[in-house]
Parts: C-alpha cells; sequence; structure tokens
C-alpha cells in the first residue's frame, strides 16, 4: 500500500494552508502560509520529508509497546 499522501494548498482566512489528505482518507491541515506560492514551495521542498516523519510518528504511537507503563 502507497502511504504516501497528497498536499493541497487553500486559501484560508486570508493566508494559505496545506490540505494532507493520507491515503485512508484522514486529513489534516498545515496552516500559516502567507501565498499559495509559499505552500506550493512547501509542497515541493518539503513536504517527502515531513510525510516520512509524520508516518514514522504514527507507527511509533499505534505500537503496543510504546504506551506501556514501566515495570
Amino acid at each position: 500500500m502507497n502511504a504516501k499522501p497528497s498536499f493541497r494548498p487553500v486559501p484560508c482566512h486570508g493566508g494559505w494552508q496545506i490540505v494532507v489528505t493520507w491515503p485512508d482518507a484522514r486529513t489534516e491541515q498545515l496552516i500559516g502560509y502567507s501565498s499559495e506560492a509559499e505552500a506550493v514551495k512547501w509542497i515541493n521542498n518539503l513536504s517527502d520529508r515531513w510525510a516520512v516523519k509524520a508516518l514514522a510518528k504514527r507507527r511509533l504511537s499505534h505500537s503496543p509497546c510504546f504506551n506501556r507503563p514501566p515495570v
């Protein structure tokens, strides 16, 4: 299964946000971009790295040992 999300710049309250859609249809919003060009630049240059980190964090948080209390 391809776990890579799609990214889409969207106007939001006078600025821009990036809507991230994961293959399981879950969405996230990344806010704080002053222009569409800035959001597109982030998508082109940093989104792959961000997705890898987000996916690793999600896998870690779903690990059966992650929330295990200390012995």
